[in-house]
């Protein structure tokens, strides 16, 4: 209950990550526990990646919550409209990564981050996250180089050019006369999943699930969003941060 969520972090200061994926009860909950915040001298911060105005002329957020949160609000660049700061996000994720997993450091080299500075980033942070994941765990040098962000975001790229084209040339294929069943050789993954880190695997299934239905939901994100069971804002974030662009 909200007054209960109040009353534990009394004195302090509550954030609730994506506002956009509340469903309209938790909205409402949202609002009470914004109107009697300072009652308990607690403030709430709440984040979003999507568009609120947008979401609220198509009755999707509570009218009175938007007004609520418009009172104060700031706006968090993109990470594409500050790639100066890429280096210093390297190495801060860097470090980060080297707390939450057993793998040995490695330095970008000048190369590397001017390579990571001047890339595309439409899954903004997340998908530097991932990126920076996936040179660290995967590259053999002492050194992270050129070569190594270059195979790196091709992946990425590839994933990108498979969605927008509709393509799956990496997917399995039902075969004829299989009762709808693909063949067993061909639903093995390219990638062990077993062998990686729960996180990496995590974001390269979800990547390989979407891109797969995608297809099957001629990009209709209404249809997609039934498929995966998600609501629609929150569908439209995770595709960011997987860095699977939509194609219009």
């Amino acid at each position: 209950a909200p007054l209960d969520i109040l009353e534990t972090v009394r004195g302090g200061v509550l954030y609730i990550e994506e506002i956009s994926e509340l469903n309209k009860a938790e909205q409402k909950g949202l609002l009470l526990l914004i109107t009697k915040a300072e009652k308990y001298h607690v403030r709430v911060v709440c984040g979003t990646s999507e568009n609120l105005p947008k979401l609220q002329a198509e009755a999707l957020f509570d009218h009175n919550l938007f007004q609520a949160l418009s009172a104060v609000s700031l706006r968090v660049p993109a990470l594409n409209e500050h790639k100066e700061d890429i280096p210093d996000l390297v190495l801060a994720m860097t470090h980060l990564q080297l707390e939450l997993a057993d793998i040995e450091y490695r330095e970008f080299d000048i190369a590397a981050l001017n390579s990571l500075r001047n890339a595309d980033w439409p899954g903004d942070l997340a998908q530097l996250d991932a990126v920076i994941r996936n040179l660290l765990q995967t590259s053999l040098g002492e050194k992270i180089t050129l070569d190594d962000v270059k195979r790196v975001l091709h992946q990425f790229d590839d994933t990108d050019a498979d969605t927008n084209t509709n393509a799956e040339a990496n997917l399995p294929s039902a075969q004829a006369g299989s009762a709808g069943l693909p063949d067993e050789a061909e639903t093995k993954p390219e990638k062990n999943y077993l062998d990686q880190p729960l996180r990496e695997a995590r974001d390269d299934f979800e990547r390989l699930y979407f891109q797969h239905h995608m297809k099957d939901a001629v990009n209709n994100m209404s249809k997609l969003a039934d498929i995966a069971g998600l609501e629609r804002t929150h569908l439209y974030r995770k595709l960011k941060q997987l860095g699977i662009k939509i194609k219009n």
